[in-house]
């Protein structure tokens, strides 16, 4: 596994996988609301992380194919930034999307000056629950109604991972 900056020529990969009913809901897409996007929301959605906000995409690359990505940036404080990982379904649960979050942890506490990194999902996702905390981190709140599935309203699950309990983590795997 290789994780390296997303490149033009990766958007139709990229928009190729976040096409998977799977993910509807979980790409990280502005306008992605539980239904599946067409290609040309997901490519201009894409190409606007690739060029766009303060931050930065990084593909996880598996046998010179994209598995997923991971994503982070900062809005206006680059003290409190945001991370997501998105991996493909067909490659979950081979430790990509771990290996991917844990570099990014590692860069974003290492070269910037964040002291809490946060992250979201939405209450119907327990994979995605399960992952944020396994990597240490911690409930910190919430957001009601953001969305409906399946006729039923949903709430997001926000986390944060502090810097020191990132610490503590980092010096047990070492």
């Amino acid at each position: 596994m290789n994780v390296r900056a997303l490149g033009k020529a990766d958007l139709a990969e990229v928009a190729q996988y976040l096409t998977d009913p799977r993910l509807a809901g979980l790409t990280g897409l502005s306008g992605d609301h539980g239904l599946p996007l067409s290609v040309d929301e997901i490519s201009d959605g894409v190409e606007k992380w690739r060029t766009g906000e303060p931050g930065f995409v990084q593909v996880i690359e598996v046998e010179g194919v994209p598995a997923g990505h991971v994503r982070c940036g900062w809005w206006w404080d680059a003290f409190t930034p945001w991370i997501e990982v998105v991996v493909r379904p067909e490659r979950r649960t081979l430790g990509h999307g771990t290996a991917a979050c844990q570099w990014a942890l590692r860069y974003l506490f290492e070269n910037t000056p964040a002291h809490v990194v946060h992250a979201s999902t939405p209450d119907w996702n327990h994979d995605g629950v399960r992952f944020a905390e396994r990597l240490g981190f911690e409930r910190a709140g919430g957001l009601r109604r953001v969305g409906i599935r399946d006729g039923r309203f949903f709430d997001s699950i926000e986390f944060e991972l502090l810097r020191a309990r990132w610490e503590e983590l980092d010096a047990v795997d070492r």
